[in-house]
């Protein structure tokens, strides 16, 4: 499928403008779910002290030499002694066991706590893109369908990325690519199989990981700002621009209609299998009704009989009088009135011929 990078950027930051406060808000989430944003002052504690003792007088140096040199000592008879008995062995096997329990549990919540969260925040930029619908409740999404099914196969994508970037990095970015579609596919369809999961973004992405990683590559400028502002940036335009963006890129990718409320239904640029409906009454640059097609203006009247929507208004035309505006000769006024008369032989509906 050809598509354009700013074509999807384009439609990607209409979403994001369109619903400006819960964007941001949602990529807030997502920013902090996944560690995007940290925050430390260790770094200026550190340079304050270094100053101070560079400040400090050859007394406060000879005195803090003797102190690192004391407990230096004492670290080192601390060994020994843990080393003459089992008291070392088991320290080692203490800390090798936190170590293997801190790692499973934050496994544990990044793959059945965060990993359906992220999801349903990417849903929500998903749905706002195709509908223009602004749900936050559209988070919870994952917890509510197929919840187990949806942990399953994310564990899996986890897995084989992880495996493939320890063979080489490049391979392990290449398949991240690969599997990027997923996650959209599993809101699409929470029971489909992992194996189908995979073939269908797959499938996706075939011709277009290249192009996505240009995709992804043309926000670097923006990244950038976003970090000589100290994150301000990044927070309330450009980490909502781009989860838009990447949104829009499903949606672009597995051709979904969505609805553009300045057109009506559409799916690109061309109508989705929709139907229009003329009114006399409706303006001429047509409104999407409840039943996804649109109203216009009813075409004008004609001298050889008058159109209602695509048909003649009472009778059954021919499909020359369809798109023609004129009724067939063969046709009989429908209504006891001068509206379809074709000639002036014809006689009302309610007279006898």
């Amino acid at each position: 499928m050809n598509w354009t990078i700013s074509e999807v950027k384009q439609r990607g930051k209409a979403t994001f403008k369109a619903g400006y406060w819960k964007c941001v808000l949602v990529a807030f989430i997502i920013a902090v779910v996944s560690g995007g944003f940290s925050t430390g002052t260790s770094i200026p504690n550190s340079i304050n002290a270094s100053a101070e003792g560079y400040e400090s007088t050859d007394s406060g140096i000879s005195e803090f030499s003797f102190n690192s040199e004391f407990g230096t000592e004492q670290l080192e008879q601390m060994i020994e002694e843990l080393s003459e008995g089992p008291g070392l062995g088991i320290l080692i096997g203490v800390l090798a066991v936190t170590f293997i329990i801190v790692l499973v549990i934050s496994l544990a919540i990044s793959i059945f706590l965060l990993e359906p969260l992220l999801i349903g925040c990417h849903k929500f930029f998903k749905d706002a893109g195709q509908d223009r619908t602004y749900d936050l409740g559209t988070m919870g999404f994952a917890f509510s369908k197929n919840y187990l099914n949806i942990v399953k196969i994310m564990f899996l994508v986890m897995i084989k990325v992880f495996l493939w970037t320890l063979l080489l990095i490049i391979p392990g970015i290449i398949k991240s690519f690969e599997y990027r579609m997923i996650p959209y596919i599993l809101m699409d369809n929470p029971d489909i199989s992992s194996k189908d999961a995979f073939a269908r973004s797959k499938e996706l992405m075939n011709g277009n990981k290249w192009h996505s990683f240009l995709l992804d590559l043309s926000f670097i400028g923006w990244v950038l700002l976003g970090i000589l502002t100290c994150g301000i940036l990044l927070i309330f335009y450009v980490e909502p621009y781009m989860l838009a963006t990447d949104a829009e890129l499903y949606l672009t990718l597995n051709g979904s209609p969505r609805n553009d409320p300045a057109s009506g239904n559409m799916y690109g640029n061309q109508t989705y299998g929709k139907n229009q409906y003329y009114d006399q009454n409706a303006p001429a640059n047509g409104n999407a009704n409840n039943f996804g097609g649109t109203y216009t203006q009813a075409p004008p009247q004609s001298n050889s009989g008058s159109t209602y929507g695509n048909s003649t208004y009472g009778s059954s035309a021919s499909d020359d009088a369809v798109n023609t505006g004129s009724a067939s000769s063969n046709d009989t006024p429908a209504f006891g009135d001068e509206r379809n008369k074709i000639s002036d032989n014809d006689k009302p509906f309610n007279t006898p011929y």
